[in-house]
């Protein structure tokens, strides 16, 4: 069988037709806890999603793997994602979106006064962010406001999502973010202490609230008016299946 012959300016032509391909391609990304909890506070690094990581995504729908972890750990340089504050996670979530597919995300909201469909164009970049300050440290302590008792907790990380997939985990697993309460940092106390009835409801929220750092990272309220109704409407960003594809 006769091999037939490439011309030699092949890749040449094949090269022309990437010209005006970005030279640089990585981003740096200023994370909401400016990367102050990693080995490499610095040199955080995200690049454009390809076809490879599309299949990626697709190949993991319905495994046991996140798929969104699989393809932050082929396009995330410079932090291991396990390590990944759960804010920050969210946070790269938006930046790869946006370079990988545009800054604008197109979503379908319900009213919630006469359940109609309203589409948005949400601009994820310009979503605000509150950054963890320098004086916050993790753990970082807290003082409970019935109890008066100085309790210290952890930020999440993506190692420990499996704790956070329904209320009663997270009610569950508490004491693995709780480092001491009232200098005690012997486990089992502190996990009597998180199940026993007697502590207050107003205390208990205010530990998950520390725990979850609500008060940081990207902010995804969005407002819109009903297109129908005109009834002003909050809710939170719907990012939906295909929030990694070009909708």
């Amino acid at each position: 069988m006769e091999i037939p012959s490439i011309p030699v300016n092949n890749n040449q032509d094949l090269d022309k037709l990437f010209e005006h391909l970005p030279v640089e391609i990585d981003k740096k990304v200023n994370l909401p806890s400016n990367g102050k909890f990693y080995k490499n506070s610095t040199g955080i690094k995200i690049r454009p999603m390809n076809l490879e990581d599309e299949k990626a995504i697709a190949l993991a729908k319905g495994k046991v793997t996140d798929p969104i972890n699989i393809v932050l750990s082929r396009c995330v340089e410079g932090v291991d994602i396990d390590d990944l504050l759960l804010l920050d996670k969210l946070s790269l979530i938006f930046n790869l979106r946006a370079i990988s597919y545009g800054d604008i995300y197109k979503a379908i909201t319900i009213c919630s006064e006469c359940n109609a469909e309203n589409g948005m164009d949400i601009p994820l970049m310009s979503l605000p962010v509150e950054y963890i300050p320098d004086n916050v440290l993790d753990p970082r302590e807290i003082t409970l406001p019935v109890l008066q008792k100085k309790v210290k907790v952890i930020f999440p990380r993506v190692i420990h999502e499996q704790y956070f997939l329904d209320k009663t985990k997270v009610f569950d697993n508490l004491w693995r973010f709780v480092t001491s309460v009232d200098g005690n940092t012997d486990k089992t106390l502190i996990s009597k202490f998180l199940s026993d009835p007697r502590l207050p409801l107003k205390d208990i929220h205010t530990i998950i609230n520390a725990i979850s750092g609500a008060s940081y990272g990207v902010q995804t309220k969005v407002k819109f008016e009903c297109t129908e109704c005109k009834a002003h409407n909050v809710v939170d960003l719907p990012i939906g299946a295909d929030f990694f594809t070009v909708n």
